[in-house]
């Protein structure tokens, strides 16, 4: 368990009493949904946060409090002022807030198990993560790399495969190098490896019938080019009824990158044409600070991701601020014992493609960094967290 990024002296058994579960590879969820974290800023509910605060204190005392955002500080002073009875698993936690970066989940992601995610969701069902070998190889690997890596290990499997069959024929084949091919065999079985080329032919089907030209879009908001065919796009998918969470996504993203000038008719449109009850769902997605309807200036330039935040609070580097003005805070108590251990919690829900940056960042780190957060998102996640609280 420990080889997962999971502390060695917890089972799964005592992590599910402290409501932290290993859900994926390296990634520690509280299972909590997005709309109950959303309720802090939108309607001043601290419910749910302070749950978290009260799951954290199940690890005892933890010296040294970083963070930033809103919910984080929440947390943070709570774990400050708490009393506590034993000393603590952890030397650091490191609490930041989803708030702090909403760009990044809005961005379709690139990494096998984060195309899955957006892609086909449901297929995770399928897959054991602490017990697939080719998952395990496969989960941080860029989508557009794993065709090839599947197809190459496929060619070694079925050379293993002839080589087994030409020794059972030899009555003088070596007895230890038979026994090491079928070693080899039960390795890595055949079932895994059609479960996966199965699972990226759906992916690649899937994006070619409905997400390539949503992507071009993307693309487009990003590189702040062809501002009229992202109009036109978003002016058909809502004429045309289409999915409201990729709309209200493209639209986020335009007004979180730049400056989205046509905001007012697009949410006349969106109202219109899918009900009054998302002028509520507007009002709540600005409060959370998706739409800077009077923003003039380069945000994305300054645009600051959850990942890039966390590296500087490991390698213990000031921060001022980051997006929206999110002040870092820093507390520091007395150490106790010693652990080398680090937690970084994110405070409304890490994506697989950050979890995958941060495992990068893990190893540029002397001791051990855990990751958790309250669940794993992705931008259709975010976004319709939203629509359920309505």
């Amino acid at each position: 368990i420990e080889n997962h990024g999971i502390p060695s002296q917890y089972t799964f058994h005592t992590l599910n009493g402290i409501n932290l579960l290993p859900i994926d590879l390296n990634i520690l969820s509280m299972e909590i949904p997005m709309h109950h974290i959303n309720k802090f800023v939108t309607n001043n509910d601290v419910t749910n946060v302070y749950y978290i605060s009260q799951i954290i204190q199940n690890f005892g005392y933890i010296p040294k409090i970083h963070g930033i955002g809103p919910c984080a500080k929440y947390i943070a002073d709570i774990l400050r002022n708490a009393k506590y009875e034993k000393n603590g698993q952890f030397d650091k936690i490191i609490i930041v807030d989803r708030q702090c970066d909403l760009i990044t989940p809005l961005i379709f992601q690139e990494s096998y198990r984060g195309v899955i995610s957006e892609l086909c969701n449901e297929d995770f069902k399928k897959i054991q993560p602490f017990l697939d070998k080719v998952y395990e190889e496969l989960h941080n690997k860029e989508f557009a790399e794993v065709g090839t890596i599947l197809h190459q290990k496929i060619k070694a499997k079925t050379e293993i495969e002839k080589k087994y069959e030409l020794m059972q024929a030899d009555q003088n084949a070596n007895v230890n190098e038979m026994k090491k091919i079928v070693l080899e065999l039960k390795t890595i079985p055949r079932i895994l490896l059609s479960l996966h080329v199965g699972i990226v032919e759906k992916c690649i089907k899937i994006h070619k019938e409905k997400f390539s030209k949503i992507l071009e879009i993307e693309a487009n908001i990003l590189d702040k080019i062809n501002q009229n065919e992202i109009d036109n796009h978003i002016d058909d998918l809502i004429n045309n009824h289409g999915s409201i969470l990729t709309i209200l996504r493209l639209l986020s993203l335009q007004s979180l990158t730049g400056k989205l000038s046509n905001y007012d008719q697009y949410k006349e449109k969106i109202i219109n044409n899918y009900g009054y009850i998302y002028a509520f769902i507007f009002e709540d997605l600005h409060k959370f600070g998706f739409f800077k309807t009077n923003f003039f200036g380069n945000m994305f330039n300054d645009y600051v991701g959850i990942t890039s935040t966390i590296n500087r609070f490991l390698q213990n580097k000031k921060i001022k601020t980051t997006i929206d003005n999110h002040e870092a805070f820093y507390y520091n108590n007395k150490t106790v014992v010693k652990t080398n251990n680090t937690l970084i919690l994110i405070v409304g829900g890490i994506t697989y493609d950050e979890a995958s940056d941060l495992a990068k960042c893990k190893k540029q780190i002397d001791g051990n960094v855990y990751v958790a957060a309250t669940s794993i998102i992705n931008g259709n996640d975010l976004i319709e967290s939203f629509l359920i609280n309505q």
